[in-house]
């Protein structure tokens, strides 16, 4: 009679304080593991920096082609976090073990202003994992985009070598070398 709270208020405050930090913690596994069906493609992101970010959460919010379901970055520091809602689960040579886990057959990379030997690198290794590659543009190419948006494209000749693909005329070439027999030395590249 002389207490103004009843002991039963702070065993119901305290299992409802309990069910409630459960709850948090709780909720974005659950939204991570619940298959959202017909939602899109499952993508790996390879760097889980400020772009790999930008890209999980623009891919998130407009539920289109792909849905991201992991990052892997090189940055060891990083592995183990949450970023963007997604795990960062390992490494360049973690890339099959991921995708056989999370059934992806696509790969983004998200470094915009990586090296080229960066890009040829992860390129082949995602080839030769089975992958589809796309790239994220350059920042010079993000920034000049009205829409502001991040589009992902496949993986071009450019971003491989380094400089523009070498137009061909290939009309010329037919009216000059047509029906003549040709010796070509030094087959690299264009040639």
């Amino acid at each position: 009679a002389d207490r103004p709270i009843p002991l039963s208020t702070l065993f119901i405050g305290g299992i409802l304080g309990y069910l409630a930090l459960g709850h948090i913690k709780l909720l974005p596994r659950v939204r991570n593991s619940v298959s959202w069906g017909a939602w899109g493609e499952p993508l790996i992101i390879f760097g889980a920096g400020l772009a790999g970010a930008a890209l999980a959460r623009q891919l998130q919010t407009e539920r289109g082609g792909f849905r991201p379901v992991a990052f892997l970055d090189d940055d060891r520091r990083k592995v183990g976090r949450d970023i963007a809602g997604l795990p960062v689960v390992g490494n360049r040579t973690d890339l099959r073990a991921v995708m056989a886990r999370t059934h992806a057959q696509t790969l983004a990379l998200a470094l915009p202003s990586a090296p080229r030997e960066t890009t040829r690198m992860l390129t082949r290794i995602g080839g030769m994992a089975g992958a589809r590659v796309f790239v994220v543009p350059s920042v010079h190419d993000m920034l000049t985009d009205p829409t502001g948006r991040i589009a992902l494209r496949e993986v071009a000749m450019e971003d491989l070598l380094g400089r523009p693909e070498v137009v061909v005329d290939a009309g010329a070439l037919r009216a000059t070398f047509e029906g003549k027999r040709i010796l070509v030395t030094g087959a690299a590249g264009s040639i």
